[in-house]
Order: structure tokens, then sequence, then C-alpha cells
């Protein structure tokens, strides 16, 4: 039987290769390595790449994964390391960290001259998580092991602070005691990044500014962080627009936009789609609209499935559904914004 090498070359198949992987990611676990490698040879075939081998046996061990053997989480993550670490690109410091070095030459240092803190062994750390850390941690770092991550995480805060604390910044990091932000964990120390977590802004029931919003918006979410969009200022579907009834589209509308808008525009720094929660209150004309749009039986061309809608209750909606009384809709147009700016008791 032969196997097609990752540089197209035609060998024989060598089951002791497969053989002494499995061996290495099943290492110290509680799990039995001939289980999966009877598994996998139900799979063999002639001509097989050695990426097919590679993904395969990763499938397998995840079938094994159970309550009893949980183990086998770990020698997927394990295999899953493998196969990135044979396909990874080199990863040059410098050209990913151009923050970090015109910090060091503002502060009169040079990289070298905390290499001796940076660790000495690397991709320890993702080698005992499961399988699902591991997927994840990898998409944030690229390139770069997490070993290295943490130390340039920890050399950054060390030099905005104090130096003397940067191995114990990488301490906490590097055992899981302190967890950062995705957006921090990714971006800390490179150059044109956005090291905001979350932010909120308004849409107001102007064109100009739902426009210039979605702009914003849209310019934020390229660098990282996740958005809170109130909406309770758009006017509800069929509301007068111009001097002319049943003009307003109302809220549907702009939903789809940001939907499309967070699709297009992902978060490249942070390696993940752009996150948007938009908000509407309870007494919101179209909240049943609203609610809709995240329901998965609406119409296609209505779903917003990127986003997360959130609903503001007040204790009056509350306190009409314990007394089982009737609600009433707005559209805030009409009501003049009043009960926009209505909050607390």
């Amino acid at each position: 039987m032969k196997v097609i090498k990752r540089n197209g070359k035609i060998v024989d198949f060598d089951n002791k290769k497969i053989d002494s992987m499995i061996s290495l990611a099943c290492k110290g676990l509680n799990v039995n390595k001939l289980k999966l490698l009877s598994q996998l040879k139900l799979s063999y075939h002639n001509n097989m790449t050695t990426k097919y081998i590679h993904k395969e046996t990763i499938e397998q061990a995840k079938k094994l994964i159970s309550l009893s053997e949980p183990d086998w989480r770990i020698v997927a993550g394990r295999l899953v390391l493998m196969e990135h670490l044979k396909t990874k690109k080199e990863f040059h410091v410098e050209t990913e960290y151009k923050a970090l070095f015109q910090l060091l030459k503002e502060k009169v240092y040079s990289y070298n001259d905390f290499k001796h803190l940076f660790p000495k062994k690397e991709n320890v750390i993702l080698w005992n998580m499961p399988i699902e850390s591991v997927i994840t941690l990898l998409k944030d770092i690229g390139n770069e092991s997490l070993e290295s991550r943490y130390f340039h995480i920890a050399l950054t805060l060390g030099l905005l602070s104090n130096i003397n604390n940067i191995p114990k910044y990488y301490e906490v990091l590097s055992t899981q005691k302190l967890s950062l932000p995705t957006v921090i964990f990714t971006q800390l120390g490179k150059i044109h990044t956005n090291l905001d977590s979350c932010l909120v802004t308004q849409l107001d029931d102007d064109l100009e500014n739902i426009l210039d919003t979605f702009k914003e918006i849209g310019m934020a979410t390229k660098y990282g962080g996740g958005w809170g969009l109130h909406l309770d200022r758009i006017r509800s579907r069929g509301s007068k627009l111009q001097g002319v009834e049943n003009r307003a589209t109302g809220i549907v509308r702009p939903l789809k936009v940001l939907n499309d808008l967070m699709l297009y525009i992902d978060q490249a720094k942070a390696n993940k789609k752009g996150v948007l929660s938009p908000s509407l209150s309870i007494w919101h004309y179209d909240i049943i609209e609203f609610l809709k749009t995240n329901r998965i039986s609406t119409d296609c061309d209505d779903h917003c499935r990127n986003l997360f809608h959130q609903v503001i209750v007040n204790n009056c909606f509350l306190n009409r559904v314990k007394t089982n009384k009737d609600w009433y809709l707005f559209d805030p147009y009409e009501t003049n914004y009043v009960l926009v700016d209505k909050y607390g008791r």
C-alpha cells in the first residue's frame, strides 16, 4: 500500500510511524492506544495522503471521548497540535510585535535584554489541554507558540508598569491564573490594534447618523472588540417619514445591514467574526419583528443569525405580567421619544 507525503512524494505505507505518533499522543494518559489503532485501520486505503491519515486519527480519537475515558480529549488535542506544528509558517517577532519594539526603543531597552526570561520549552502548555482549548488557542496565536504569546504579553505589561514584574506576569498567564479578554490576548504589543473588548453606541433616528454609525462599527470591528447597539430611537415600521404615512421600514432593515456587516468585516486581528448585540426595549412597536429575526424558523431573508439580540425589560412590564394586565407598544417617533429617555423607577 502506498501513501502520498505532503511534498507530493509517493512512498510505501509504514504503520510504525503511525504507531509512534499515537504512542506519543497517549503518553502519560489513562487510555489504551490499541483502541485508536484498531479504529484507524478500518479507514486505510491505497494512495491516501499523510494529511488524511493525521486528520482521520484526530477524528477517531474524538469518537473515543466518553465520561469513563475523558483523556481522549487530550489525546485529540495533542494530535491537533502535532498537525499544526508540521504546517505552521516561520514566526517573525519584530514583524508581529512592532508596537512592542517601539515601546522597547522608547524605554531605551533591547529585546535581547529580556530574552533570558523567555521559556526554555515551547508547546508544553497546549500539550496537556483538551482538543476544544487547543483549537481555540491555535486559532488565536497562529504561527506563534502559546509560551511565546504569554511572554510577549508579560513583557509589554512589564514595560508599561515595572520590568521586575515580567516573570510574575508570565507565571500567572502560563498557569491560567489570569484569563485575558480575546482582544487583549491576541493584540497586545502589536501595531494598529484596538484593545477595547466591549464598545457601546446608539443608533439615532436620522439617516446621516445611521450611516456614520455603520461606518464607526465597521472600522472598529476591523481591529477587534464586540459591539452593543441601542435601537430604541429607530421609528417603527409604518411610521410617518418625511411627512408621508406608512413609509418607515422599521427595525428589520438596519438589522439585516448590521448582520451582513459583521460577516463582511471580521475581526481580522482577533481571527474571528465581528460581534454585535442589538438591544430593543419591550415597549417598542417593532419588538415582535425584532425577536422574529433571531428565530430559526424565520424567513431566510429576514434572519439575522449573526447578531446576539437582547431585550430591555422594565419593572412595569414584569408587574403587568404578574397581574395579567395588557401591555402596550409604542412608536418612539409618534411619542416624541419620551419613552427612550426614561430610566430607573
